[in-house]
């Protein structure tokens, strides 16, 4: 029986290779790493909308670091502020081996990273109640709000509506 009549009129099921589920599977194992753990210290509603933005230009990295290396364009920070963002929108923290991973990049790069977004106040280590042994990142306020700002003026471009 093939996939496109099994699965009926979701005939888009066919073309989803052994190597793609492999990365799904991959994924799932790294959400639930992030989604563990207490909500962060301010619960923020953005926009739906700005939210959306940020979750799309997500979304387009993604499928850009699938058809190119993922180093040849260089902006983990800017992966990581918009995981950070993302995260806080939705209450969730994120582990800094789960940041570590948003941002395409070698480990010990993506933690140096991680070193400047906290020193620059952009993010800040939250210790993790229920395990001692890892610890979150979360935006900081500041930052949470100048992510917003950043995004609302990406939308109010014509291109975006």
């Amino acid at each position: 029986m093939s996939a496109r009549h099994e699965f009926g009129q979701h005939s888009h099921l066919d073309r989803i290779s052994s190597s793609d589920l492999e990365a799904a599977a991959r994924i799932i194992r790294s959400v639930s790493q992030i989604v563990e753990g207490a909500q962060p210290t301010k619960v923020s509603h953005p926009d739906t909308t700005v939210l959306g933005l940020a979750k799309k230009l997500k979304g387009i990295r993604a499928i850009r670091n699938q058809a190119y290396p993922a180093d040849l364009f260089g902006e983990p920070a800017w992966d990581m502020l918009l995981a950070l963002y993302i995260g806080r929108c939705e209450q969730y923290r994120m582990k800094i081996t789960a940041l570590t991973m948003e941002s395409h990049v070698p480990p010990t790069t993506a933690l140096r990273w991680i070193d400047t977004l906290i020193e620059r106040n952009y993010a800040r280590k939250v210790p993790n109640p229920r395990d001692a042994r890892s610890t979150f990142v979360e935006m900081t306020d500041e930052a949470f709000d100048q992510m917003t700002d950043t995004l609302k003026a990406i939308l109010s471009r014509e291109t975006w509506r």
